[in-house]
């Protein structure tokens, strides 16, 4: 029996102010986007930082330690 194993694609969503209609766009932007490049979809991880700054990466979702 061979295991193959499942791709994961981290998608990353941010806006400076809380908003989730430009959060829905971005999510759905990087879906296309991903699925054009050709990457595993076999399972899509969503990172989303709402109303925080892109200024500096001191945001929940992108500290990437989801990973660990």
């Amino acid at each position: 029996m061979s295991k193959t194993a499942n791709k994961i694609t981290a998608l990353y969503c941010r806006t400076a102010q809380s908003s989730h209609t430009a959060i829905e766009l971005q999510k759905h932007l990087l879906l296309q986007y991903a699925q054009g490049q050709g990457l595993g979809m076999d399972e899509v991880a969503f990172f989303i930082d709402n109303g925080f700054s892109g200024l500096t990466l001191a945001a929940p979702a992108c500290s990437f330690t989801h990973f660990s």
